[in-house]
């Protein structure tokens, strides 16, 4: 008989900077496709969230970038996260697109 093993389970902690930046994601999702599309587009967020805590091995490193950082995507965003003792702190939400390492060095006094 196999004992099952416990997951590496881990609370998810949005920072104030990531707070902000799902605000901004709300209001340019409203402004440009309505907030029905904008109320779906946060749930992939929430779901996003749900599944890092039950599942924190889909965050992924990017070796370009700070060893403790990790990241998962949620379609057009990049979720930018640390491990701590306590579970994990999503940083900051930004774009895809945007030049990561430039908006992580404008971050890094607020982070």
């Amino acid at each position: 008989m196999s004992k099952k093993r416990k997951a590496n389970l881990g609370k998810v902690y949005l920072t104030d900077r990531a707070i902000c930046d799902l605000l901004d994601v709300e209001i340019y999702s409203i402004e440009t496709w309505g907030e029905a599309v904008a109320k779906r587009y946060l749930l992939k967020f929430e779901k996003a969230f749900r599944l890092i805590e039950t599942n924190p091995d889909l965050l992924l490193p990017n070796s370009l970038l700070h060893e403790s950082l990790i990241f998962y995507r949620v379609e057009r965003h990049l979720v930018a996260c640390v491990r701590f003792e306590r579970g994990i702190a999503v940083l900051t939400v930004a774009q895809a697109s945007r030049d990561l390492p430039s908006l992580l060095h404008e971050l890094a006094p607020t982070l």
